[in-house]
């Protein structure tokens, strides 16, 4: 590690947790990529007590680098703060896999398996002892193999417990209850071919897109999701069935830059509007006709342009938050694909971000 991220580790060693925070957050976009920043930023948010950007950096530091141990180990960390014990299993038993010999796997799991009762877990939480769960050091990945048996006995035992408690065993917790419960059956004709539509779909296509935005919401891969339903609100679909789609898009998340998932490119978009209508994307480019007025900012994105090399398109785009801009800067910018009655491309801004000379290539 170099730099704030060299210092960042020294402070964090030194139990220095929300100078680790102040030095690493305005940093987010230098880091993006970089599983240490990430992993650094998480476990001070575990320390601090901020469970929710915890659980948020901890998970974007496994999309980096997925099934490393210590990353997963803050993650079982806070699910078993939060009492979500099937989580925090699922996590113990996918550190060990890969690292049989982790003793904070295995004392998560003997512990589970002695008293797995919110009151318990409450006690320990109280007590500090659910500390001693906490990763003390990152360890490399070691190549997956079978477990040995004691880890089989004592998973197999911790399962067997957590089913006659309840904990497992039951349906698995899922993102909203109220669109699991959706489904095609009983809603009668699922394909209807009166007027005009832009995509024709068959019976089959119908459902499986369906199942595939169900899919999609359930892994908050929310952009695949939105995309289908795009698909089939523009389709043949029945009535019934653009309803149902309806619902799950009235529980999509607006996203930042740290949880967006699939992005589509400029080229995607452009050649098919209403298919990514209310997608998010990230697009660079540099801002030209800017201006400013006393409710909203306005301004063209040239994307591609940014390196002043390529032009990819002209997007407008519109914040309604305050901003810091110039004419000729190089940006960034996370916003919502909307459609003009034209069917033209604009962009509703979420967030942005000016690009420095060291980034404007990566």
């Amino acid at each position: 590690m170099k730099g704030d991220l060299k210092k960042a580790a020294n402070l964090y060693n030194r139990a220095k947790f929300p100078q680790v925070i102040r030095l690493l957050e305005p940093q987010i976009f230098r880091y993006r990529q970089n599983f240490d920043y990430f992993y650094l930023l998480g476990m001070a948010c575990v320390h601090t007590g901020d469970l929710g950007g915890a659980s948020t950096y901890l998970q974007r530091a496994l999309g980096i680098h997925p099934h490393e141990s210590s990353a997963t180990l803050g993650l079982a960390y806070v699910h078993l703060k939060r009492q979500e014990i099937q989580e925090a299993i699922r996590c113990y038993l996918e550190v060990l896999e890969n690292d049989p010999g982790n003793k904070t796997a295995n004392r998560g799991l003997t512990l589970l398996r002695k008293d797995a009762s919110d009151e318990r877990i409450q006690d320990l939480s109280e007590s500090g002892r659910l500390n001693r769960l906490l990763p003390h050091k990152r360890k490399s990945l070691l190549p997956p193999f079978i477990l040995v048996s004691g880890v089989i006995v004592i998973a197999a035992a911790t399962v067997s417990v957590l089913w006659f408690t309840g904990k497992i065993g039951g349906q698995q917790a899922v993102r909203e209850p109220a669109v699991e419960m959706l489904g095609l059956g009983g809603i009668g004709s699922i394909v209807d071919f009166s007027g005009n539509n832009r995509y024709i779909l068959t019976e089959k296509e119908i459902e499986k897109a369906f199942l595939e935005v169900k899919k999609h919401f359930s892994e908050y891969n929310d952009n695949l999701a939105r995309r289908e339903i795009n698909r089939l609100l523009g389709s043949n679909a029945s009535g019934a069935v653009k309803e149902q789609a309806r619902i799950i898009d009235s529980y999509i998340e607006t996203p930042d830059f740290t949880t967006l998932r699939n992005p589509f490119e400029y080229n995607l978009v452009a050649a098919d509007p209403f298919l990514y209508n209310e997608t998010y994307v990230i697009w660079r480019g540099k801002l030209t006709n800017l201006n400013i007025s006393s409710d909203r900012i306005t301004f063209d994105l040239l994307v591609g342009y940014e390196e002043n090399k390529v032009l990819l398109g002209v997007v407008p785009v519109i914040l309604d938050f305050a901003a810091a801009l110039e004419t000729g800067d190089a940006l960034e910018v996370l916003g919502r694909v909307k459609l003009t009655d034209n069917s033209d491309i604009f962009l509703e801004a979420v967030s942005i971000h000016k690009l420095q000379p060291g980034e404007l290539n990566k």
